[in-house]
């Protein structure tokens, strides 16, 4: 997208709103955040209450309201409707968040994610951790770009902070049912429960089960399945009038198959695949299995001071163990088999003093410390039937272990001052170091022919940044306000703790940490006294020693995973959301993003220095919505939802490729490959239920049209190159009651 490209996109985002609705646009929708009485939506991106048309920084926030209509389960359910914004669906190591055509799934312990994913302001982890179910949350915020100064760890690409609903002063209950084809079900509850004065407990938990998407026909097996269990606990104490404490626990257990996606070809990825033809069919001898054990607590204090400043305090622990093993030879044949078990142990304490609100002069000073503890036990081995690939012999282990302890402290601050009456100067930075400790020991020796290396490795390296941030906000009226925001951020270095090449070992798995410079313009606000809202934003990121992590294709069905910093990337845009009430119970909403990221100066191979487009980053996305509600009848209310989701064209590798030429019973044949075309959806949704909102009972649909397209590719291993459908249509029945 040329830059005379980039300046029609933005001015077409202002025609093309009126007419687009869209969901995104949950970022302007009162239903999306806590409402004040007048109806803004207050939001708390910047670890304060806050308007959300006077924070000065690109963020949209999707409501339980939304969460609803839209049938989402959990933070990979909401990844189309925010403009620029990708989630990968799943449960494992591929789950990943990308913004701004930025950010990474954590494949080993040494890789860490570039989105932070937070739980009330708790950074979850890595991605076996990412993809909570959405129970019992008030809100999911959504922060585009680089967030350090004010959230916790490797925030380059953006923040999403999954808010719960507190314990109130009034006993509810609330229940929910639901049934839906691929035989799933769920059950949700929670209840609210007041002790004594000043202090409630609420409850909440979830069971979610579905059948799989893919068939594999060896054993009628069935892969993308779900099966979760999701539980959290709060308890508040108001012990005086001015200092409060708010003790939380959750957990979640998952033992699901993972999703394999369509295989093209045969494992080596020279012929196609003619043994499971069918789009939704594979021929594994083992299924993909994904097992999580998640859980976490932490403790919050909140003491407000005589002088009206605040001192907050919250300490937290988490747990997660993870457990993944597949069949990377994508055959029916005992050849091959990978079996991986992660665990990560997580301690933080956060520290601020807050200032006063509403005064001329604001304030936010912080102290973060963040410790891991990380181990991964990984072995490969083959089968009864080794021989069949490469000749390797049977029941053959390959092992590999390490662990990477992490202990990161830094100091961040941010300040707004009111220059004149409608002009206002915020500044922040965040002042981190960080230290990795790391051991591996891996033996490719029992498996020559792979190439994989053999030895032990121990190192610590220290990455130490200083991110700071810069922004003018100009009020145009008190309802419309622009700014221009200049930040830093960093991502850490670490260490590729995964089946490395013998050439790469031990000199070749360390990388340095990178970093990266946003600038951005918006305007948002709100006029006809809150009926219509809008937010509009462009800018431009430039990434230093950007990470790369890949599978170098070696040859011979051989495979380097390579982490490297030899690329820089650039990335701009712009995004546009809008929301209307143009007649009483009817809402539109509109939000569409134009991206174009690049990446520069990486290297295929120790000779070959390409230039490219960065992978899962459409050019274009969109999203809209109609939501009407009525009266019906005496006491009953109608609600109803239509959204339709659009995503654009993007690669799925580096590589940049359209096709690819692999060998068929009837010679050569040419395939699609790496470029993912444009594809859209509807989601739709009815419900019927009392005005005052005890019960409803709703039907609703996700794809509703159950359209056919392709999400992504993969090229795996050995080779085999992978095709990964987007999830065909889904409906379910539910009720929902609520005490």
């Amino acid at each position: 997208m040329t830059n005379r490209t980039m300046i029609r996109a933005g001015t077409a985002c202002l025609t093309l709103a009126a007419a687009l609705v869209a969901a995104p646009a949950f970022a302007q929708d009162s239903a999306a955040g806590t409402e004040e009485d007048d109806g803004a939506i207050v939001v708390t991106a910047q670890r304060r209450e806050e308007r959300l048309i006077d924070v000065p920084v690109s963020i949209a926030a999707i409501g339980e309201d939304r969460i609803t209509a839209t049938g989402a389960r959990d933070v990979g359910d909401l990844g189309s409707y925010v403009p620029n914004v990708v989630i990968a669906e799943g449960t494992g190591l591929g789950s990943a968040v990308v913004i701004r055509g930025v950010g990474a799934s954590s494949r080993n312990i040494g890789f860490d994610s570039r989105v932070g994913v937070y739980l009330d302001g708790v950074y979850l982890g890595q991605s076996p951790a990412i993809n909570q179910s959405l129970v019992d949350i008030e809100r999911v915020e959504v922060l585009r770009g680089p967030q350090g100064a004010l959230f916790g760890k490797n925030t380059v690409a953006g923040a999403i902070n999954l808010v719960t609903a507190k314990p109130g002063d009034d006993f509810s209950a609330y229940a929910n049912v639901r049934y839906g084809n691929y035989d799933a079900w769920s059950l949700t509850g929670r209840v609210n429960v007041p002790i004594a004065e000043g202090v409630a407990v609420k409850l909440s938990g979830s069971r979610n089960k579905r059948d799989g998407f893919i068939h594999n026909i060896v054993d009628d097996s069935y892969g993308d399945t779900v099966d979760t269990w999701t539980w959290r606990g709060q308890l508040r104490i108001d012990a005086t009038p001015n200092l409060q404490f708010l003790i939380s626990g959750d957990g979640l257990i998952g033992r699901e198959n993972g999703s394999l996606g369509n295989v093209l070809t045969n494992s080596t990825g020279t012929t196609i695949d003619t043994v499971a033809p069918g789009r939704r069919e594979i021929s594994v001898s083992k299924i993909q299995l994904n097992d999580r054990t998640l859980w976490g607590t932490s403790l919050d204090a909140v003491l407000s001071l005589d002088s009206g400043h605040t001192l907050k305090s919250q300490t937290s622990y988490r747990d997660t163990k993870f457990h993944t093993a597949l069949d990377p030879d994508y055959s029916a044949f005992d050849i091959f088999y990978v079996d991986y078990h992660d665990r990560y142990k997580q301690f933080i304490e956060e520290v601020q003093f807050v200032s006063p609100s509403g005064q001329p002069f604001e304030y936010l000073a912080g102290l973060y410390y963040y410790r891991t503890n990380a181990k991964t036990d990984r072995l490969a081995r083959t089968g009864t039937q080794g021989f069949l690939l490469f000749g390797s012999p049977n029941n053959t282990v390959l092992p590999s272990a390490g662990t990477v302890r992490t202990e990161n402290i830094a100091l961040y601050a941010n300040l707004t001052y009111d220059i004149l009456p409608n002009l206002e100067l915020g500044a922040g930075f965040r002042l981190s170091r960080e230290t990795k400790k790391a051991t591996f020991d891996i033996n490719g020796s029992t498996l020559p022919v792979l190439g994989i290396a053999t030895g032990s490795f121990a190192d610590k390296r220290k990455d130490e940044d200083f991110s700071p941030s810069v922004t003018l906000t100009y009020k145009l009226s008190p309802e419309i306000s622009a700014y221009a925001r200049y930040a830093e951020g960093y991502k850490s270095g670490g260490y590729n703790l995964d089946f490395v090449s013998a050439a790469s070992f031990p000199n070749g798995i360390e990388f340095d940490k990178e970093t990266v410079k946003n600038y951005e313009l918006g305007l948002k606000g709100s006029v006809e006294g809150g009926r219509l809202t809008f937010a509009l934003a462009g800018f431009i990121a430039n990434y230093s020693d950007f990470q790369i992590n890949q599978f170098r294709d070696l040859g011979g069905g051989r495979t380097a995973i390579v982490i490297g910093n030899a690329a820089t990337v650039k990335t701009k845009g712009v995004e546009f959301e809008m929301t209307t009430r143009p007649v009483r119970g009817l809402t539109l909403a509109g939000g569409i993003g134009f991206l174009k990221a690049d990446y520069d100066n990486l290297p295929l191979d120790p000779v070959t220095i390409v230039s490219g487009k960065l992978p899962n980053a459409p050019d274009a996305q969109a999203s809209g919505s109609i939501e009407y509600e009525t009266a019906v009848g005496g006491s009953l209310q109608l609600r109803s939802n239509f959204t339709y989701t659009y995503r654009g064209n993007y690669f799925s590798s580096l590589d940049n490729r359209r096709q690819v030429t692999v060998g068929s019973p009837a010679g050569p044949v040419t395939i699609p490959y790496d470029r993912v075309k444009g594809f859209g959806y509807a989601d739709a949704r009815i419900a019927l239920g009392a005005e005052n909102g005890r019960w409803e009972a709703a039907v609703f649909a996700r794809n509703l049209f159950n359209n056919t397209f392709v999400e992504g590719y993969e090229r795996d291993f050995f080779g085999t190159l992978i095709e990964g459908l987007g999830d065909p249509r889904t409906y379910s029945v539910e009720a929902t009651f609520r005490f």
